[in-house]
C-alpha cells in the first residue's frame, strides 16, 4: 500500500492531543457589511482563550454560527506547542472537504481536457 494512502487512513496525530475547554472571548459578524444580496451567508470571526499550565493562549476561527461571549468551547492542543489547537467546528471540516473535492474535480477536468 502506498505510504501516502496509509497516512491518509491513519488517525490524525492531533486526535491524541490533550483536551481542554476554551472560553469564547468575542464573536464578530464578518458578512453583511459588503454583501448587498437579499440572502447573505452569515460569517463570524470567533476569538477564544484557553489556559495550559498557567499560561493563557488565544486563537480564532471563522464560523457560520455565532457564539456567545463566555461560552465554553472544547478543543485539543499540541502539548509541544500549546498555541496550536484543533478548534474545528463542524462547518470547518465541511469547508475543507468541499475545497478538496473542488480541487480534485478541477484536476480531473484538466486531465481529460488536455490529454486526449
Amino acid at each position: 500500500m502506498d505510504l501516502a494512502f496509509r497516512g491518509f487512513l491513519r488517525q490524525p496525530q492531533s486526535d491524541q492531543w490533550p483536551e481542554t475547554t476554551a472560553t469564547v472571548a468575542e464573536c464578530h459578524a464578518l458578512s453583511g457589511i459588503w454583501d448587498q444580496s437579499e440572502n447573505p451567508v452569515h460569517l463570524y470571526s470567533v476569538r477564544f482563550v484557553y489556559w495550559v499550565k498557567d499560561q493563557m493562549y488565544s486563537g480564532c476561527f471563522r464560523s457560520q454560527q455565532c457564539y456567545d461571549a463566555g461560552s465554553p468551547l472544547a478543543l485539543r492542543y499540541d502539548p509541544r506547542h500549546p498555541e496550536r489547537t484543533t478548534c474545528d467546528p463542524p462547518e470547518k471540516l465541511r469547508t475543507e472537504l468541499l475545497v478538496a473535492l473542488s480541487v480534485g474535480l478541477a484536476a480531473l477536468y484538466f486531465v481529460f481536457a488536455f490529454h486526449r
